[in-house]
């Protein structure tokens, strides 16, 4: 009977010495609960941030794909804030699309790295009740292309900049490295290397009597790309949407959109 009830005591020591080793309780001067960390196996699994009235502020799961963390933070009433991927043990780089929580309209903030930094990309703006985009909000574009062509057949692309940063009536053009291998994979050399570049239909110095009245020319940018090799491609480059200064036309107000798109390209038939 000693022997077990010994064993049993270690064994319940044990169980609690693993308990303490779970978790770490961060404190307010006050002795209130500032944060509490869970440990799996050792490794930080979540953290649990409380505001001093003792509400959750934050959630942060780590680890949850590849190297990227999931949190969602929450107003002190209880309503959720904001929620997205981070990377991990960095709460202040955001990545992918996060969603941003308001009264009367919800946000989606597509982040990107650019440079090492989380850039704000594109931005759409959803009604609170139907979560219906609304279109005359935010900053986005669409862009129009086959996903799979054949060895030299000509990939069109059409880039529309559906909701433009300054105005409807600024103008844009795409801008993609002549050689896709040179670009870094944050586009942090985007500018020192070999690049082409399209303008806008209003700005291309080709008319286009087919294109109806009603489509933004000034908005839209169409081009094609010939692949003479199979396999998987990448397109990649930015949208320029720029605004030219009205005393001074040699300088423009600039917001660029990156954008990044796989294509395949098969062998031709036979």
């Amino acid at each position: 009977m000693n022997k077990h009830f010994i064993f049993f005591i270690v064994l319940l020591v044990s169980f609690i010495s693993c308990n303490k080793e779970d978790k770490i309780i961060e404190r307010y001067d006050n002795g209130s609960i500032k944060a509490i960390h869970y440990y799996k196996k050792h490794n930080l699994d979540s953290s649990h941030l409380y505001y001093p009235s003792q509400r959750l502020k934050q959630v942060v799961h780590f680890n949850v794909k590849d190297t990227l963390g999931y949190t969602i933070s929450y107003k002190e009433d209880g309503t959720k804030q904001t929620e997205g991927y981070i990377v991990n043990n960095y709460l202040d780089y955001r990545v992918g699309k996060w969603h941003l929580y308001g009264r009367k309209t919800d946000s989606i903030v597509e982040y990107i790295n650019v440079n090492e930094q989380p850039y704000v990309n594109q931005v759409w703006v959803l009604d609170r009740k139907t979560k219906d985009t609304i279109y005359d909000k935010g900053n986005f574009f669409n862009i129009f292309n086959q996903d799979t062509v054949f060895v030299g057949e000509v990939l069109k692309f059409r880039f529309y900049l559906f909701q433009p940063y300054f105005s409807y009536n600024s103008d844009m053009l795409v801008v993609i490295p002549k050689n896709d291998n040179e670009l870094n994979i944050d586009f942090s050399n985007i500018f020192e290397i070999q690049k082409d570049t399209f303008h806008s239909l209003k700005n291309d110095g080709i008319p286009h009597l087919e294109i109806p009245k009603e489509v933004p020319q000034n908005h839209n940018s169409n081009f094609g790309i010939i692949y003479e090799n199979i396999g998987e491609k990448r397109v990649r480059g930015y949208i320029s949407e720029y605004v030219k200064d009205k005393e001074n036309t040699t300088k423009r107000m600039e917001r660029i959109l990156f954008f990044d798109k796989k294509i395949y390209v098969k062998d031709t038939v036979d």
